[in-house]
């Protein structure tokens, strides 16, 4: 039968003699037919198997299959898996979404809002806009992996990919924002409240952007040391981040331009 302990669906032995253990991850679970939603929906190893020559259903790396028929091959509120691939393409593709992903949050964006207080040239806007647009760009690619992931995975339904949509597209209105808020300062040479619109914004889409990038992992069945790596290095740019900022609200970094 099928138990649910933390992220792992575990399918034992016991029920079948001649199946083995397995360890799948949410999205392994669903892909394969062992429910995905609740333990209730799962089928056995064997039972999976035998719907294989009758449906025409895809066989999985792990010996099971769901049938093309089937609600498990409809994909359930999860989405159809529309292209035929292989288990190492799909990890191939899971690896480059988070490793994309998570450069952009975790890296690129934070650097561009130290830089716009670190920067003592009148080039600074410029710099910060180059780097957010190229963060920018990261997230769109890592977006468009992730719904290829999701389409052929079924998991467009889980928190973590409704939240990496709604960021992703969030993030545009973030960069009108900032290019209306530059043109007023510009104008009027002084900040406006857009300004601190632009920047609160900001700040929130990349605490959930980070938060995301953390439940990808957890929905990935990451290694521990993996998301462990994760945490310290998006702890380590969080504390110079809010160091520099600190030290900007003070006067003690201001750029000499706006």
């Amino acid at each position: 039968m099928l138990t649910l302990s933390k992220v792992t669906y575990s399918i034992g032995a016991s029920a079948h003699s001649d199946a083995p253990a397995l360890n799948l991850s949410p999205l392994e679970a669903r892909q394969y037919g062992y429910g995905g939603d609740a333990p209730s929906t799962a089928v056995s190893a064997p039972s999976a198997a035998k719907t294989t020559a009758s449906s025409g259903g895809t066989t999985s790396p792990y010996g099971t299959a769901a049938g093309a028929g089937s609600a498990v091959a409809a994909g359930g509120t999860g989405g159809r898996r529309g292209v035929a691939t292989t288990a190492a393409e799909r990890r191939n593709f899971k690896i480059a979404h988070g490793t994309i992903t998570a450069l952009a949050f975790v890296i690129v964006f934070p650097l561009g809002g130290i830089l716009v207080r670190l920067l003592q040239t009148p080039a600074v806007v410029r710099v910060h806009a180059g780097v957010q647009l190229f963060g920018y760009s990261l997230a769109i690619v890592g977006l468009g992996l992730g719904v290829w992931l999701g389409l052929n995975v079924r998991y467009l339904d889980y928190a973590h990919t409704i939240i990496g949509m709604a960021v992703v597209a969030a993030l545009a209105i973030q960069l009108v924002l900032g290019a209306v808020q530059h043109s007023l300062f510009q104008r009027r040479k002084k900040k406006s409240a857009l300004s601190h619109v632009h920047v609160w914004f900001g700040r929130i889409l990349l605490v959930l952007g980070i938060i995301n990038g953390g439940l990808g992992l957890q929905l990935a069945n990451n290694s521990r040391n993996g998301e462990i790596a994760y945490g310290v290095v998006a702890g380590v740019v969080g504390v110079v981040y809010i160091v520099v900022v600190g030290l900007w609200s003070t006067g003690r970094t201001r750029p000499r331009v706006g």
